[in-house]
């Protein structure tokens, strides 16, 4: 006890240095990794192209993210369910597929248009506007697994079109895009985005016509992952007014979606790269459109929705002024970590003023006992001076004993020792009067046998005081 009161000021200060290690032991603990997975279409395709602006910027804040292709969105659901990878895109509607259990949503990110192109040719030169016109034709609706051919599996009977009565190829989009110039396809259909080249290659071949279509809204009604765009007159070449005309088309919802395991730092980071890469907007989507979180098949990550909301609110500068592994870590331990910096930073820069205060509070109580003895000291009797002289052995024992000091308040202690035979000192000085005065009474007593003590003479109570009679 005496060796732990002494080294007080060390123990508190191990205490509070050992917290501070605890938390730096958990946050290394669940430090992300440093290299991840991310699944996209082919390489000539809108997602590769948002996969690649991912990487620099993981890159930049010191994280491998690898780019894995796949035949498209199906597949992509596929490998992330199994585990096989950590993040996708995928379209709306399709991802609907997903297990909620294991995926969630961290951004829309872009719109998908469905393009429908169709040979002027095939259809005698009329303009094609509704689906079920395109009956009996040679459809190319993209490679199993693809999101191109699982969307049009949505849509196409929805208009009447089936095996039975169409002829639906699936080719890829190279080859449909170069089957549909050659004349062995009528009608192609491609999702992808705006900055795919290919919508823009076909729209300004010769021959080839880009579908609009009429009852866009009717289809939106039926599937909610469904919008309508509209591609102005001119919009893809103004000098050769290309389309000449606007077109009305479909368009999905490109989604990042992740594995619902998948760190929260790694949340963090796709979101600020989603917010960098797709926050100016492109040829469909207004600036600060995209990306959201608004009307998505899977369920949303809460931490891409904390993250999304706190970096587009614009209430944090975490990212701005600090390196992205040190914002994450504030950011993530923020809740914990500061109450606990607002109760550890005070004790430790107030411990040494703490122990003192303590020390001195073992010594001035004494010193109160031993002061409160002196003020009482001349109005004593013999028998209560007896007693507080007996008192006051005691806690000079005690004191001896049991009172442990560090070498800097030796002083205090030896002066208070000094006081407490002081007063002792005083009780016996005090004591010797009151015999004495009790001698005197005593003898005066003796040479007056029977006498009765005037008034104005001192009288000796049994009490030890020596009163005085008025």
């Amino acid at each position: 006890m005496a060796a732990l009161i002494r080294n007080l000021p060390w123990v508190i200060t191990g205490l509070i240095l050992a917290a501070l290690l605890a938390i730096a032991v958990q946050i290394a603990v669940t430090m992300p990794p440093r290299s991840f997975t991310i699944l996209t279409g082919p390489e000539d395709g809108g997602y590769y192209q948002a996969a690649l602006a991912y990487q620099r910027i993981a890159k930049e804040n010191g994280f491998d993210l690898q780019i894995r292709t796949t035949k498209g969105a199906s597949e992509t659901l596929e490998l992330l369910n199994s585990g096989a990878a950590d993040l996708g895109f995928v379209q709306s509607g399709v991802a609907a597929a997903g297990d909620p259990s294991k995926l969630s949503t961290i951004a829309n990110v872009f719109y998908e248009p469905v393009w429908i192109f169709y040979r002027k040719d095939a259809f005698d030169g009329k303009p094609m506007t509704r689906l079920n016109e395109a009956m009996g034709k040679r459809i190319a609706v993209g490679p199993l697994g693809s999101g191109t051919h699982d969307l049009a599996s949505y849509f196409l009977p929805k208009a009447g079109l089936t095996p039975e009565n169409t002829t639906l190829l699936n080719l890829s989009f190279v080859a449909a895009a170069q089957r549909l110039q050659d004349g062995a396809v009528d009608v192609a259909i491609f999702v992808v985005s705006d900055s795919s080249p290919l919508p823009w290659q076909l729209i300004s071949t010769p021959g080839l016509e880009l579908m609009s279509v009429s009852r866009a809204n009717a289809y939106a009604f039926y599937y909610p992952w469904l919008n309508e765009l509209v591609l102005p007159e001119a919009g893809a070449d103004v000098a050769n007014n290309i389309p000449a005309e606007s077109k009305h088309l479909l368009t999905t919802i490109a989604a990042l979606i992740a594995r619902n395991d998948l760190h929260p730092d790694l949340v963090r980071l796709m979101v600020i790269a989603a917010i960098q890469t797709h926050r100016s907007g492109g040829k469909f989507e207004k600036p600060g459109q995209f990306p959201n979180l608004e009307l998505t098949d899977l369920p949303v990550d809460s931490d891409a929705d904390a993250y999304m909301r706190q970096i587009l609110g614009g209430r944090t500068d975490l990212d701005r002024y600090l390196p992205f592994w040190l914002a994450a870590i504030v950011d993530r331990y923020l809740l914990f970590v500061l109450p606990a910096l607002l109760i550890i930073l005070p004790l430790l820069s107030r411990s040494p003023q703490a122990f003192q205060w303590y020390m001195r509070q073992r010594i001035v109580r004494w010193y109160r006992i031993v002061h409160e003895i002196e003020y009482r000291s001349q109005t004593m009797d013999l028998e209560q001076i007896d007693s507080e002289l007996r008192h006051l052995d005691e806690i000079e024992r005690t004191i001896a004993d049991e009172l442990t000091v560090t070498n800097s308040y030796m002083p205090q202690v030896y002066e208070l020792r000094q006081h407490i035979e002081f007063v002792a000192g005083k009780l016996k000085e005090r004591k010797l009067q009151l015999q004495a005065q009790a001698q005197v009474s005593g003898q005066a007593s003796a040479h007056t046998p029977g006498q009765t003590p005037d008034q104005d003479q001192p009288q000796t109570q049994g009490n030890g005081h020596i009163e005085v009679s008025g």
